[in-house]
């Protein structure tokens, strides 16, 4: 009854594993009922004070017949010191610490299904160690088998030997005590049977491919689902340690045997992931996780594991991150294509309607100038006209600026930067402070760089004006080795992470894609109340670094 309960156990917890049917999981309940109450009653048994009635309770619960408890207690409380009796209670107390094991795995695979917080990882690992407490169980149930076996032959000597010495009286019931135990241990062994049929269907309708490496008998177990995933169609379930070593693809060699060195070491869990060359030629990602059974020593002497394929999710992920790199230089070429069209713009902008209003303002000045000559009033309508030629006039040269600074492209970034810090202190009124290192000033960046450096500072001020309610901004500009760094601070209400995850916060956005391009580095941090700090890490180039 234990053995065979608690192989059903295993089995409707793969069950569970897979359907998430809390009918399955009760249907677990249901059978580790039984090893449970055993456990229970072997502990109520084991004190030093024996409590008769828990031992009774646990084992009406552990669905013994209720003629035998009063028998299995006896036996126990009378006989446990004796040799084969000692040897029986040792195995049984040693399963019913995996038993108790397996109880709390179920648990805990239980409580993340039912919460939802689980995912595939979860599910296969703790589906693993399930597996893996099932396989050190059953050397224990069958060395309790055996044991038992061996017990029933020799109390069929000693009751042979009695009853010939008593009476021929007792020689039948002896008999039929010998036969009796035989029985049972027969039903025993065809209830363990099926239940091993049972966990076999249950490891071939897994779509892993399991592993079992007896590292004392330097053989590898490999699962029919596996060997399919290999497409080997022999029958041979056990190879040599190295037979798995040839499928693996050459370059993963070597990485693959210092990973699974590395988790034997540790004793931790081994996850791996690399290709397969299968025995047709075709190519599998997969990933292979495990985990080390020690000896007495703390010496690895088992290991067992699973293989999956994940083919189909390495292909996806590389399909999206060829879509990101498509789509970034995308948004680069566009990116290039606005500044050429801001630079056209501002160049026509300042040529044709920066000429139209200085000429509208000669003329009309000419006009004030000859009334005057004239001895007349100038016309009201005539300043006028002069005042908003001038309006006019500055909001051009401002447009243009906007669009493209021409200080940018003729003195360069460091005094384009000045120049700008200057205006946003004086549109904005916000105290606006530019220190630029000796050794960053020396370094000539080339124009896309500049422009991409322009932008990121433009945006950050801009945000800053903008939405922190700041009254100073300082940047600091250095040189470390070969990265250009930029620090923005500014002292206002500051950013909070959720406005930076909410995916609305486009302008930044755009600053970690400008920066992104040039394998810079960007971080916007925020601490409300203080204020938000903008870093940029900006690589050099090679012949920027030579001035």
């Amino acid at each position: 009854m234990y053995s065979k309960s608690q192989k059903e156990a295993v089995i409707y917890l793969n069950q569970y594993g897979a359907s998430h049917d809390e009918s399955d999981y009760l249907r677990f309940l249901h059978a580790i009922a039984v090893p449970m109450g055993d456990y229970s009653a072997r502990l109520a048994l084991d004190k030093p004070d024996v409590d008769i009635d828990a031992a009774r309770a646990a084992f009406l619960a552990a669905r013994n017949h209720p003629d035998d408890i009063d028998g299995l207690i006896w036996l126990f409380h009378n006989f446990r010191n004796v040799g084969f009796v000692r040897t029986e209670i040792a195995i049984w107390t040693e399963a019913d610490r995996y038993i108790n094991a397996l109880n709390t795995e179920a648990n805990q695979l239980h409580a993340g299904i039912t919460s939802g917080n689980y995912d595939e990882d979860f599910l296969r690992s703790s589906l693993a160690r399930i597996m893996r407490i099932n396989a050190l169980l059953t050397p224990l149930e069958d060395a309790f088998s055996a044991k038992f076996g061996e017990t029933a032959r020799k109390t069929q000597t000693v009751l042979t030997l009695t009853t010939l010495a008593l009476a021929s009286v007792l020689f039948g019931f002896g008999c039929f005590i010998s036969v009796s135990i035989l029985r049972k241990n027969v039903g025993f062994q065809r209830a363990l049977s099926i239940n091993e049929e049972r966990l076999r269907l249950a490891m071939h309708s897994t779509s892993d491919g399991l592993w079992d490496w007896d590292m004392l008998a330097k053989s590898v177990y490999y699962s029919p689902r596996l060997m399919e995933m290999l497409e080997e169609t022999g029958t041979k379930a056990v190879h040599a340690e190295s037979y798995f070593n040839k499928y693996i693809e050459l370059k993963y060699r070597s990485v693959v045997r210092a990973d699974m060195k590395k988790s034997l070491l540790a004793n931790a869990v081994y996850d791996a992931e690399f290709r397969i060359i299968t025995q047709t030629g075709k190519l599998l990602w997969v990933r292979s996780t495990g985990k080390s059974t020690l000896d007495a020593n703390g010496r690895a002497i088992r290991m067992v594991g699973a293989i999956t394929d994940i083919t189909e999710r390495k292909v996806a992920e590389q399909a999206l991150q060829d879509s990101r790199t498509e789509l970034r230089k995308l948004a680069d070429h566009q990116e290039r294509n606005k500044e050429e069209e801001r630079k056209r713009i501002a160049r026509e902008i300042h040529d044709e309607l920066g000429s139209v209003l200085t000429g509208i303002k000669a003329y009309v000045s000419v006009s004030i100038e000859r009334a005057v000559s004239a001895g007349h009033a100038p016309d009201p309508l005539l300043v006028s006209a002069t005042c908003m030629a001038d309006a006019a006039m500055e909001t051009v040269r401002r447009v243009i600026a906007d669009l493209r600074p021409s200080v940018l492209d003729e003195l360069g970034i460091w005094a384009a930067l000045e120049w700008y810090a200057a205006q946003i202190q004086e549109r904005s009124g916000l105290h606006c402070t530019l220190m630029i290192s000796k050794r960053a000033a020396l370094v000539a960046l080339d124009p896309e760089r500049s422009i991409m450096l322009f932008r990121v500072v433009q945006e950050a001020l801009t945000n800053a004006v903008r939405h922190a309610a700041a009254s100073q901004i300082k940047i600091l500009i250095l040189r470390h080795r070969t990265i250009i760094i930029v620090e923005i601070r500014d002292n206002g209400k500051g950013i909070e992470t959720q406005q930076l995850l909410s995916g609305e916060a486009l302008g930044i956005l755009g600053m970690y894609e400008r920066t992104r391009h040039f394998g810079g580095q960007l971080k916007v941090s925020g601490v409300p109340g203080t204020g938000t700090a903008v870093r940029l890490h900006l690589p050099l180039e090679e012949e920027a670094m030579a001035e």
